[in-house]
């Protein structure tokens, strides 16, 4: 995770800190090596966000694009299941990053939890998907023009046959 709460305040990690996790309330320490992004991890190993994927430098890039304070929103439904967003607007929508694959099934959960939700998705993390995806939009049909809109085939683009199913923009 990119914040946890110290005092009561978002903090990115650096060096010898520890604080909460805004999501459960429990210790997290800020590991700092020379590896990894900074980050914060739960004590313990604990995961407390069972969607919760280890952060690429790709997707802390891409939530950097937006205000610190729609990062990692903590998102709870009515009936108490609490979820981490990447990004939530001041609007109520949710930006999901993906880069890895994800299952169909954790993808519809996520796509049914957040009512208002946007994916960006990753699309040269295969070595065709970039080709293929050109392709299609090149052989799509326009629908519409502001913004430009249009309507592709998933036969031949692995990576549209991924995320036909979602229910999300993408």
């Amino acid at each position: 995770m990119k914040f946890a709460l110290i005092n009561g305040q978002r903090q990115e990690a650096q060096p010898n800190l520890s604080g909460q996790c805004p999501a459960c309330d429990q210790a997290m320490i800020a590991r700092c090596g020379e590896v990894r992004i900074r980050h914060w991890a739960h004590k313990g190993r604990r995961i407390c966000d069972p969607w919760w994927e280890k952060e690429t430098e790709w997707h802390r890039t891409w939530k950097g694009w937006f205000p610190e304070s729609w990062q990692e929103v903590v998102h709870q439904a009515d009936n108490g299941e609490k979820h981490i967003a990447d990004v939530k607007t001041d609007q109520g929508w949710v930006v999901e990053f993906q880069r890895s694959y994800i299952k169909p099934e954790e993808r519809r959960s996520r796509d049914d939890f957040y009512q208002k939700l946007v994916w960006m998705v990753d699309g040269t993390r295969r070595k065709r998907d970039r080709e293929q995806f050109a392709k299609a939009l090149n052989q799509g049909a326009p629908v519409g023009t502001n913004p430009p809109v249009r309507r592709v085939r998933s036969d031949e683009c692995a990576l549209l046959r991924d995320w036909a199913c979602s229910h999300a923009p993408i």
